[in-house]
């Protein structure tokens, strides 16, 4: 099979734009969810404020790793209980799924499980970054979003992974997944 993968690269595949701050320290993939980070600490929010922010923008600016539409595990530490957590924010099976939802005659179809709508989950992102703001954080979703609406809104330069993905030939073949997915809920 002919591929018509075009190779994009901003600035190249192995620079990274550096983004720092002094209010303490932010870490991402992204130098836009990073940013949105320390803004959102240099506001006065706490590091669930900053994490939260982090996340929504990773899923506008790096939509093809992250996104609303997945989930996630949080790992953290609470001063407040003196206690460390762990959230499973991953998502959950559609209502019609079962056991077998990936088999044929007994054996598993990969295609089913990794490319067919049937994989898809109810994602658990936001409800997981909801529980995180209201319990620990201190800021509401109305001023933790801002950074991602802005991406959302004014656009961003992509970056080397995510031009491959969209020019990625599987992209088209998976345009369809969400006719397959109504036939799970």
């Amino acid at each position: 099979m002919k591929s018509n993968k075009k190779i994009y690269m901003w600035p190249s595949a192995w620079e990274k734009p550096v983004v720092k701050g002094t209010n303490g320290a932010v870490s991402s993939n992204s130098c836009y969810a990073t940013q949105a980070g320390l803004e959102i600490l240099n506001k006065g929010g706490n590091a669930f404020d900053a994490a939260v922010a982090v996340s929504l923008v990773l899923s506008v600016v790096e939509a093809h790793h992250s996104g609303i539409g997945g989930g996630c595990f949080t790992l953290f530490y609470s001063v407040k209980d003196n206690e460390t957590f762990a959230l499973d924010g991953r998502g959950t099976a559609p209502k019609k799924a079962t056991k077998d939802l990936f088999l044929k005659d007994g054996k598993v179809q990969d295609e089913w499980k990794d490319l067919g709508g049937q994989s898809v989950l109810v994602p658990g992102l936001l409800k997981t970054m909801d529980v995180l703001l209201k319990k620990y954080g201190t800021m509401e979703l109305k001023e933790v979003i801002l950074p991602a609406l802005k991406y959302a809104r004014e656009g961003f330069q992509i970056g080397y992974t995510y031009s491959l993905t969209m020019h990625d030939d599987s992209v088209q073949r998976k345009m369809n997944l969400s006719n397959e997915f109504k036939n799970y809920i």
